[in-house]
């Protein structure tokens, strides 16, 4: 029995090995026989683009034909897609064009692409792509590039939704003198371009199909106008025209606004794309720069005059610097004025010249003599137009443009003099010195309960006047000339009398007691001799100006304590009694009051 199945065994073993060999020269035929054809495919296409490869976007296929072929189909394509008619519809819109119109183009580089497919892996590659070729199996899958004119698509695209608005249209609006321009704006429609260009050359190929392309796009909204928003970038609050707190015109505002209701009515009845005009309301202030003086400066307050020789060049041009250097001052309630610092140094580099002025009993020449008539000018006005007075100093000497007690002295860095408003609003002062005329008036607005101010200066004692002889050896002997003329001296006080609308007295208020030195007589002896008997002549007398003053402070002196008195002086030498000087009335006063100027708000208010 071993023996049968050791041979058993053998049998079937020399069987199996049979059949695999078999198998194997299958195999290998098989192979050979496909390299074979596949060989003889290849060389049977070696010029011709292989069965199986596609081109997708084209209805005309391009497989099994030669380079040249493939070509002449390319340009045959080229010129039916060029030629067929394409449609683009949006919401039953519909525009037609030609595909030259877009200059369509399919790319010569499909041919090249087709006839390389399959050959990629060389030889052995070539005879695969064959071998599949000849099974009617794919080797590749290709797109060939479609260009089109980009801006002219949009054009078309534009075209078929312009009925629903190209493009969403923003409302707006224009501010342009007393108009407000407004534009409404409409809803639109934002095409999709790069769908629509994608699905255009999808179907450009398709020579069997319609071609007609559904615009994809998305509806927008155009904004409408904020009209709360309009109103406050238009409105303008109306401003007065004021001063500010360093004494500068600020110049009025005009009030703009609009009928807001009226114009959100109009603006819902009006047609996408439609216009409008908004009238814009303006409301002009009361007070504006080109009347704001005749506000607050309308009424005279105060004003006073002097004289002056005109003739006297050098003193009438320091009046005239100094007048100028008041003139147009602005004083807010509370604010101080001071008369030097407003004037500033006297110097010859500002144009000040020298001029006569008293000093040690004598006259000279100083630079800068005369301003003090224009200050003194000033202090009367000051007190007419009953303005606080905080420092005021008499003259050493009575001066004589002004009476006694009415004059005010002032020298460069020792005396000044200083006056407030103290009253509720503005004032101005206006001064000039011309043709021998020093004129100062203070302008502000006048109060119901303001008093008329009228001065008084009263005579307690007159000073009589000392004769001086002084040799002169400039002059020959015996000729006399008298080189200075005397002015009387004074003991004297000065009043303000309050009387009220109807010119009643209300009272009488001592502003001041002074006294003036006298100014002596000088008489110059000649001394020269001449070889000859002198015999004695008359005195020549100079003339001297009777405006002349003093610019140095007053001596100290001890004053007459007297209790005033209101009634006029008993004295054993008649006095005569100075005319009283009244403010000037205003003429037409109004009565309206700038904003601000009668409130507590007003940081200048003083209650």
């Amino acid at each position: 029995m071993k023996e049968d199945e050791k041979m058993s065994r053998l049998i079937r073993s020399n069987q199996s090995g049979k059949k695999r060999a078999v198998v194997i020269i299958i195999l290998l035929l098989i192979i050979i026989g496909a390299v074979a054809f596949g060989i003889n495919r290849l060389s049977s296409n070696n010029n011709k683009i292989f069965k199986g490869v596609k081109v997708e976007n084209l209805s005309l296929g391009l497989e099994d034909m030669t380079k040249e072929e493939a070509q002449n189909t390319v340009s045959s394509i080229q010129e039916i897609i060029r030629g067929k008619e394409y449609k683009l519809e949006y919401n039953g819109t519909t525009v037609s064009f030609r595909g030259e119109e877009l200059d369509l183009k399919v790319s010569d580089s499909i041919v090249e692409e087709a006839y390389n497919a399959g050959r990629e892996g060389g030889i052995f590659g070539a005879i695969v792509s064959g071998v599949k070729s000849s099974l009617g199996q794919d080797i590749a899958t290709l797109n060939a590039d479609i260009t089109l004119n980009d801006e002219a698509l949009k054009e078309k695209v534009l075209k078929v939704v312009e009925d629903y608005g190209a493009a969403a249209e923003d409302s707006t609006y224009k501010i342009s003198g007393d108009y407000i321009y407004i534009t409404k704006g409409c809803d639109g429609v934002d095409p999709n371009y790069n769908k629509v260009k994608e699905d255009l050359l999808a179907v450009v190929g398709d020579l069997d199909n319609n071609n007609t392309i559904v615009v994809d796009a998305t509806v927008k909204k155009g904004t409408d106008i904020d009209f709360d928003r309009l109103y406050k970038d238009t409105y303008v609050e109306k401003v007065n025209a004021s001063f500010s707190d360093d004494g500068k015109y600020t110049a009025e505002k005009i009030g703009v606004s609009f009928n807001k209701t009226i114009a959100v009515s109009e603006y819902q009845n009006l047609k996408p794309k439609g216009e409008m005009t908004v009238k814009l309301i303006k409301d002009v202030p009361e007070v504006t720069t080109a009347n704001l003086d005749d506000v607050l400066f309308g009424d005279v307050l105060g004003t006073f005059r002097t004289t002056y020789n005109a003739s006297n060049t050098n003193r009438s041009t320091n009046l005239m610097l100094a007048s100028n250097s008041i003139n147009g001052t602005i004083l807010l309630p509370g604010q101080e004025f001071s008369y030097n610092k407003t004037l500033g140094e006297r110097t010859a580099a500002r144009g000040y010249k020298e001029a006569h002025i008293y000093q040690g009993g004598e006259v000279v020449d100083g630079l800068g003599g005369g301003i003090c008539q224009i200050s003194s000018t000033l202090y009367n006005a000051v007190l007419l137009a009953n303005l606080e007075v905080t420092n005021r100093k008499s003259h050493m000497f009575w001066p004589e443009y002004v009476k006694p007690s009415f004059d005010a002295t002032v020298v460069w860095g020792s005396i000044d003099f200083n006056f407030k408003n103290n009253r509720k609003t503005p004032i101005k002062i206006e001064a000039s010195a011309k043709s021998g005329v020093a004129l100062v008036t203070i302008y502000g607005k006048k109060q119901d309960d303001d008093p008329i101010i009228e001065l008084y200066s009263k005579e307690i004692q007159k000073r009589p006047y000392n004769t001086k002889t002084v040799n002169d050896p400039t002059l020959e002997e015996g000729k006399q000339i008298v080189s200075q003329q005397p002015v009387i001296g004074y003991v004297s006080e000065g009043y303000k009398i309050f009387k009220d609308s109807n010119g009643k007295e209300i009272k009488r208020e001592l502003i001041s007691k002074d006294s003036y030195q006298p100014t002596d007589k000088i008489i110059k002896m000649g001394t020269k001799k001449t070889g000859s008997t002198a015999t004695t002549n008359p005195v020549e007398t100079v003339p001297v100006p009777q405006e002349l003053y003093v610019e140095e402070p007053t001596p100290t002196t001890n004053p007459i304590e007297e209790t005033p008195q209101v009634e006029e002086p008993v004295t054993t030498t008649p006095v005569e009694e100075t005319p009283a000087t009244t403010t000037e009335q205003p003429n037409g006063s109004n009565n309206q009051w700038p904003t601000g100027w009668d409130t507590p708000e007003n940081p200048n208010y003083k209650g």
